[in-house]
Formats: structure tokens, C-alpha cells, sequence
């Protein structure tokens, strides 16, 4: 199945003649930075099955004239349900007519910022159960502090310890370059202070990403920073036990850490991904809609493609 990341679809959009409204909900989600970087597996129905690593097979020698080992990975079938995201975007006739179209503008520019916030909110924290199966599961649940690949900076609860986030890192199986930190605004800022403190500043640091902005990077791994939520509360605050909060680690791509997404029905046919159209108005009231539709999801498909890091106090970074 093929997978690309949000910024690779707007571009992709762009050359298919996608109209102005798409590529503005397109534009407003890849201002969140965990959003442009996720790439999105594309489903065919409602559901994405796959089979889940458990366990490697043995690989030892032998000696001479005996069988070479036959054992077996193990693997467990899972599958993970799309949701429906989206919204219908809806302004008063009478506002169109008396403040022409920037009305309508303005409505559908304040839901593009409240779906990309949702998606991080939900990537991060949440809860298909919790919420009658509306939500997905997030890293949070799926990474709960009793799996293998929860680590504790600290038995109870204390400031984020630079040797727990090397061991953090050290947990998730592939390159340095092809890690992200997933770090909350305000344990962010602990970043920024940590890069001005001898003692920990060393491997804390800015480079450009790839369009010339500059973005932390702790080593070689980059630090995504997720944003607040519509009521401007932090979508990775230190609401967990004891007052802390979470760090995560992840390997992105294909058969890793991946979003998943199907297609969307709309007036002129099917599309892949998103689908933004204008229904025009409604018969029952006199509003005008726009409709945004999205069916997504996200999976782990190997489980040492993730990891947490929690117990982190609102404190400075140590070494």
C-alpha cells in the first residue's frame, strides 16, 4: 500500500487541479508540524488488518550433522478501524449577502485549525473506548506505563533526565535520523532553556528541517513539538500522574509508526484521502455548506517502533 506524508499529498493535490477550499484545509493541516511529517497509509474499506511482530525466531548454529534451526517468528493478526473525522462548515445567508464570502471564510479558516489540533489530540491521547469508538486510540493508551516499551525517567516523578530520554531513544529499532521526540509546548521550552544551561546544552540544538525553518534536534533525532487544543490547553500537558507528563519516541514510516486513511465520497466522484466540496445551501435552513470529510486512523505495526518516556515533572532537563 502506498503512504505519504500530508505535505507530499498537498503537493500532489496541487498538480491534480484540486480546488481552492481543498487546498486550504490541506495548507491549515500541515501547519501542524507531527501532521506533515506522519505518513498515511492508503485503506480500501474500514479497516486496515496487519500482522503485529511478537516475537523473532531463534537463529542459532549448529554443529556439523545436525538440522539447521527451523523455528518461526510469531505474529498476531490486528486491525485497526478507520474514524471519521470532518465537519460540516455552515454560514447564514444573510451574513454572505451583508459580508460577502470572507463569512465563509472565516468559518472553514477556525475549522482547519480546530481538525488539526483535534488530530494531534487524538494521535496523542485518544480514546476509542472513552469515547464510543468516535476517537482513535493514541500513543498514550497504546503505550500505557505497564508495556515493555514504557521506561520511567524516575520512580515516582522528577525532571526529565537527558540519560532516560538516550535510553528512551535507544529503545525504539532504527537509525538516529529516522526517529522523532514527541515532546508537549511546555516541556518544549524546557529544550530551549536546557540549550542556554552548561551541563546539559551539548547535544541540544537548532538545524533547519526541511524547509529552511530551524527545529530542535536532541543528537541526531528531531524534536516535534505538539501543540494546544481549541480551548488552548497543552495536548501534552503534565495532566498525568503525580503531575507529570510524557515524552514519545517513534520510528515513522510504513510498517512502523504510520496514519492511516481511506477515501471520500464527493458530488463529482471518489477521492483518496480528504474531501472538501461545497453542497451549497440547505433546503431546511437558510446556511450555506461546505463539507469536510476525512476517514483516518493510526497503527504501531512493530512494537519497537514506540516508546514512552513518563514520570517528567514541570522541572528543568538534567543530565
Amino acid at each position: 500500500m502506498a503512504s505519504l506524508t500530508l505535505w507530499e499529498q498537498f503537493q500532489l493535490r496541487i498538480q491534480q487541479g484540486a480546488s481552492d477550499q481543498e487546498l486550504a484545509v490541506r495548507a491549515g493541516l500541515n501547519v501542524s508540524e507531527l501532521a506533515r511529517i506522519v505518513p498515511f497509509v492508503d485503506v480500501q474499506g474500514g479497516a486496515y488488518p496487519y500482522a503485529l511482530e511478537d516475537e523473532l525466531p531463534d537463529a542459532q548454529p549448529r554443529l556439523f550433522d545436525e538440522a539447521n534451526d527451523d523455528s518461526l517468528g510469531t505474529v498476531k493478526t490486528e486491525a485497526e478501524v478507520l474514524k471519521i473525522y470532518g465537519k460540516d462548515v455552515k454560514t447564514d445567508q444573510s451574513k454572505l449577502a451583508l459580508f460577502g464570502a470572507s463569512a465563509h471564510r472565516r468559518q472553514l479558516d477556525m475549522t482547519i485549525r480546530a481538525m488539526r489540533m483535534r488530530f494531534e489530540r487524538d494521535f496523542l491521547n485518544g480514546d476509542a473506548n472513552a469515547s464510543n469508538g468516535r476517537e482513535m486510540d493514541g500513543l498514550r493508551k497504546r503505550i500505557n506505563t505497564g508495556s515493555n516499551q514504557a521506561l520511567a525517567n524516575h520512580a515516582s516523578a522528577g525532571p526529565l533526565s537527558l540519560s532516560k530520554l538516550d535510553e528512551l531513544i535507544d529503545a525504539v529499532d532504527a537509525p538516529p535520523s529516522d526517529k522523532v521526540l514527541v515532546v508537549g509546548r511546555p516541556l518544549g521550552l524546557k529544550f530551549n532553556k536546557a540549550m542556554r544551561t552548561s551541563g546539559v546544552a551539548g547535544n541540544i540544538d537548532f538545524r533547519p528541517d526541511e524547509f529552511g525553518r530551524q527545529t530542535l534536534f536532541y543528537g541526531d533525532v528531531r524534536i516535534i513539538r505538539t501543540d494546544v487544543d481549541r480551548q488552548n490547553n497543552a495536548i501534552q500537558a503534565f495532566d498525568e500522574a503525580n503531575s507529570t507528563c510524557s515524552i514519545y519516541c517513534l520510528a515513522l514510516g510504513e510498517g512502523m509508526v504510520s496514519g492511516l486513511q481511506g477515501p471520500s465520497n464527493t458530488p463529482t466522484g471518489q477521492v483518496p484521502g480528504l474531501a472538501v466540496y461545497d453542497v451549497g445551501e440547505m433546503f431546511t435552513t437558510p446556511t450555506f455548506l461546505t463539507r469536510i470529510s476525512w476517514h483516518i486512523g493510526a497503527v504501531i505495526e512493530t512494537k519497537r517502533a514506540a516508546a514512552r518516556l513518563y514520570n517528567i515533572t514541570n522541572a528543568d532537563i538534567i543530565a
